[in-house]
């Protein structure tokens, strides 16, 4: 009997978890103790972005040396190059600059600022990393109406938890989490609660959507509070020994950190306890303490209270949905449909939407944060979704695939139009077909754009609309009908034709049809085209010496008073030269979008814009204002202000950014130009790769000059003959 007490007694001390390692502890929420500044948070961003810029990533060991060449480490008995040199022997863990930056690489991690990278054991800044970057002084900064400190509360409040360590290979599926928003909302059930209650609490919640798990770490801090349990016994119900120094310094480092970050955001304010000052706290500690091994009442220097502001961060970021990974894995069609609301923030029509989708459309007809009426279902409440926060690197892509699937099989236009054109017969006559005739194509591209729709879908405003004014329609015969007194001359539609069916004369568009017709079923139609595509097609050259003369007309027809041209057809416009050069470029600024970002430039560079369409006016100074706020929103380097006129008060406020945050690159570019650039763009060879270097080498004012510069750059490249180079810089200043 005294041999089988003695092997309980010894399973259950083995059950303790004498020893401590994070890594190995996974019933915890276990944050590494780090460095909680908020501001060197922020300079350490600065230094990673940089070795990026120059490594293409970084990692611990990199970062850390450039911190203590730049004395962001410092060691006083030892210049920069004899402290790495003294700990180049010593295993990684004994190195203090590399734990001091995977520490911090950790933290920047759960708060979505860094990401893993391509390369095994690297990492690269996210956007929102990025962002950060630009702020100065101290925190929290604000540069003209953008608060660095907004940034950083909603980090916070979104911040969750899936790994202590950098491997993939330990990362914990079991943890969903926000554990900052769970820790003070245990705080908030609580006047005041010390680190060890966060522990037994909030640091042990795996799944805040499991009710009961929830209710009982709850329960647990009312058995603190209420004397029936000491916290030595509760950390006994999970394992944790209260007499090893270790763990309980360890799990201890969690609540440490966090509650730091959130008293430097003004959340959670100290109380402090002792017998003379606050003999009622002290002798509730005592109380709980008691017999609790390592821990000691008389260790306990205050405790944490919850602030105003504290409440108004838990009630607001509370209420929001969020949509966990598992769920997207588990309920695809449904979380994917969750995500598109979520980034529409519009009404969902589900009579239009694939029989695929039914069955998940039925069930969230049935959430509390879905609303119904008829056919549309929207969100009732604001939801928070983040690939780089929420969804491990190595399920990215795919998570990505899916919703832009979703987009392109379900919720394009196109999709609509596709349909509806299947229920006539198309003809061509392909025996006849000569260039220059229009063959009433499957899917005309003078009208449509079907890949950018296809990819784009609802995230990108008219996303397959080609011209500005759309007054290019498709009859029920097929036939193509132009309005053509409302063309504008922008030449979008004549440059995409591959027939040459298109012209403008005199200012007027004109389509060349042809006579001879043959049956085909909508099917082959599709086929035939892109034979005759292939067999015949040509791209469309304009004549260098009609440059000038159409852009002096398209900027005559957009300025008429009281008829000048709108946002949606101008963003359009915009969004759609852009595409000509080899952009991806969509729509992105339109009511409901998340962006600043009027038109974004996705691949294969990003570059954001403002843009004031001539209705709108000039680009005045709240347009580059309003450039760079989007450049730091998305995290780029360049950024544009785009119009038809510039207002000289725009000139001097880039002049200013360019000074406070050379980082970021502003231009200003007028229509007339990106238009000129539209239309040589296949006599010079116009990449985007050679937009992006033209734009970004000369930031402020667009002028002339920087295209005659380009111009004759472009040209010794290709070799183009001296004549033409003349004649295409004569009609550059004759616009």
């Amino acid at each position: 009997m005294k041999l089988l007490l003695w092997v309980k007694k010894l399973l259950g001390l083995l059950k303790m978890n004498k020893g401590y390692t994070g890594r190995k502890l996974d019933e915890y929420t276990w944050i590494p103790k780090s460095k909680t500044y908020l501001r060197e948070y922020r300079e350490f961003l600065k230094i990673c972005y940089d070795v990026q810029k120059r490594d293409g990533s970084f990692n611990d060991r990199t970062v850390g040396a450039e911190m203590v060449k730049r004395r962001a480490i410092v060691d006083r008995d030892n210049t920069a190059e004899s402290y790495i040199e003294k700990y180049d022997s010593q295993t990684i863990g004994n190195q203090s600059y590399v734990s001091n930056a995977r520490m911090m690489i950790r933290i920047c991690r759960w708060l979505g600022w860094m990401t893993i990278g391509d390369a095994k054991a690297t990492f690269v800044l996210t956007p929102y990393g990025i962002n950060l970057t630009s702020f100065e002084g101290a925190f929290p900064a604000k540069i003209a109406d953008l608060d660095e400190y907004s940034f950083v509360e909603a980090a916070f409040a979104k911040m969750k938890f899936y790994s202590v360590n950098d491997s993939p290979q330990y990362r914990n599926p079991r943890f969903k989490q926000r554990i900052f928003l769970n820790m003070l909302k245990v705080l908030s059930l609580f006047d005041h609660c010390s680190h060890y209650e966060l522990v037994v609490s909030a640091f042990i919640l795996k799944d805040e959507r499991n009710h009961k798990e929830y209710k009982k770490v709850i329960g647990r801090v009312k058995r603190l509070k209420d004397h029936k349990i000491t916290i030595g016994k509760a950390l006994a119900e999970l394992n944790l020994d209260c007499n090893n120094k270790s763990s309980v310094t360890g799990v201890y480092d969690g609540p440490k950190v966090m509650l730091s970050f959130a008293r430097q955001l003004g959340l959670v304010e100290n109380i402090p306890v002792s017998k003379e000052t606050s003999p009622e706290i002290y002798e509730e500690y005592s109380l709980m303490y008691k017999d609790s091994g390592h821990i000691k009442p008389h260790g306990i220097k205050f405790v944490s209270s919850l602030t105003d502001i504290g409440k108004d961060f838990v009630e607001k970021y509370s209420k929001r949905k969020i949509i966990w990974f598992d769920e997207l894995d588990d309920k695809l069609n449904e979380s994917a449909l969750l995500v598109y609301l979520n980034k529409s923030k519009k009404s969902l029509d589900v009579s239009k939407i694939g029989i695929e989708l039914k069955d998940a459309i039925a069930n969230l007809s049935k959430k509390d944060f879905i609303k119904k009426n008829g056919d549309y279902i929207k969100l009732s409440i604001e939801t928070d979704f983040d690939l780089f926060q929420d969804v491990p690197f190595e399920s990215r892509i795919y998570v990505i695939g899916i919703l832009r699937k979703i987009d392109k099989e379900f919720l394009s236009s196109y999709n609509l139009i596709v349909e509806r054109m299947k229920l006539r017969e198309l003809f061509v006559n392909k025996n006849n077909f000569k260039i220059g005739d229009c063959i009433y194509c499957a899917v005309p591209s003078c009208k449509i754009y079907s890949q950018m729709s296809n990819q784009y879908g609802a995230s990108d405003r008219f996303a397959d609309r080609v011209c500005p004014m759309d007054i290019i329609q498709v009859s029920e015969k097929g036939e193509i009908i132009i309005e053509e007194d409302k063309c504008i001359n922008c030449m979008l539609c004549v440059g995409r034709c591959p027939f040459s069916a298109l012209s403008i004369n005199e200012g007027k568009l004109r389509l060349k049809k042809s006579d001879n017709y043959l049956s085909i079923e909508y099917s082959q139609k599709i086929k035939e085209t892109e034979n005759l595509i292939s067999q015949k097609g040509v791209v469309n050259n304009i004549q260098i010496n009609t440059v000038a003369k159409i852009i002096n007309l398209f900027e005559s027809k957009i300025s008429v008073p009281g008829h000048e041209l709108k946002k949606d057809q101008f963003y359009v416009l915009v969004r759609n030269y852009f595409r000509g050069f080899g952009f991806e470029a969509a729509y992105s600024g339109s009511g409901g979008m998340k962006t600043r970002s009027d038109v974004t430039l996705l691949k294969p560079y990003i570059i954001t814009s403002e843009v004031k369409s001539p209705a709108e006016g000039p680009i005045n100074l709240k347009a580059v204002r309003q450039a760079f706020h989007a450049a730091v929103q998305q995290g780029t380097q360049l950024t544009l202000a785009i119009g038809d006129t510039t207002h000289k008060g725009a000139i001097e406020e880039e002049e200013k950014f360019r000074k406070v945050a050379p980082q970021v690159k502003i231009c200003l570019l007028e229509i007339k130009y990106l238009f000129f650039l539209y239309l040589v763009r296949n006599i010079l060879k116009i990449s985007a790769e050679d937009i992006n270097n033209l734009l970004m080498n000369n930031p402020g004012y667009f002028t002339k000059e920087k295209i005659e510069k380009f111009v004759k750059h472009k040209s010794a490249q290709i070799n183009l003959k001296e004549a033409v180079i003349k004649e295409i810089i004569k009609e550059l200043h004759s616009i």
